[in-house]
């Protein structure tokens, strides 16, 4: 299967998705901060390759707008569309992958792989995988790091970072890892099918905190999902192999 350029409303649409949004606080605005030369520059020098999928997936950048620098991919289920504003706001869309890479069938087979009573996951479609959460979160903010790193941005000292989960209502957590298993079933039941995270960060607490910061965020979104108590020993230590490449 060969990647393609993708409409957003095919990640927004009837599936699950995660919205991305950083950039500079309004006291910092300037719709005209970056040239699109510079806006090249950028997303090339910034972008994270801990994994074989880089982020943000860097296919063919296109000025889609004025001032707008997009692209957007479709491969295997990695659904991705973002968009690099002048104004060094950098927004990214991508689907849940699990809503497009779980049939079914395989759907049936991971849930009636659970320890726990098979009733509890009854009527349950939708999954969300744990590890592939943590790992998606700290690239997230390692990527803010690098934004607020870069010396375009030298100038920039507060950075706004909005991060939503959408479709997260009657979603079920789940783990890939052969030999680690969930003994109990945990269901996130939000009305308004969101998880959002939005606040502001100086330039200098990112930079140093955002390891942790994203492991905060990581148990608060296991805990929407009720699990009350998430193993943070383990997912700390998921998190440390990912970004020392032993995933």
């Amino acid at each position: 299967m060969s990647e393609s350029i993708i409409d957003i409303e095919k990640i927004k649409n009837g599936k699950g998705y995660w919205y991305i949004r950083i950039r500079p606080t309004d006291e910092f605005y300037d719709k005209n901060l970056f040239g699109m030369t510079q806006l090249r520059e950028i997303i090339n020098s910034t972008q994270l390759r801990y994994r074989g999928w880089y982020y943000p997936h860097i296919q063919k950048p296109t000025v889609i707008g004025d001032g707008v620098l997009g692209d957007s991919v479709s491969f295997e289920g990695f659904l991705e569309y973002w968009n690099f504003y002048r104004s060094g706001q950098f927004e990214h869309y991508f689907a849940m992958r699990e809503d497009f890479t779980i049939n079914p069938e395989k759907l049936e087979q991971i849930k009636s792989s659970f320890p726990f009573n098979k009733d509890d996951g009854k009527g349950i479609e939708k999954l969300l995988e744990i590890v592939s959460t943590i790992y998606r979160m700290t690239e997230v903010y390692l990527f803010a790091t690098n934004l607020a790193q870069n010396t375009h941005y030298k100038n920039i000292t507060k950075f706004e970072i909005t991060i939503e989960l959408k479709g997260v209502k009657d979603r079920m957590l789940f783990i890939w890892e052969w030999g680690r298993e969930l003994w109990a079933p945990y269901i996130c039941h939000r009305v308004d099918d969101t998880i959002r995270f939005q606040n502001v960060y100086k330039k200098d607490d990112l930079i140093l905190n955002s390891k942790k910061i994203a492991l905060d965020q990581i148990k608060e979104i296991f805990e929407n999902f009720n699990w009350e108590k998430p193993n943070m020993e383990s997912i700390s230590a998921d998190q440390e192999k990912f970004l020392s490449g032993r995933y």
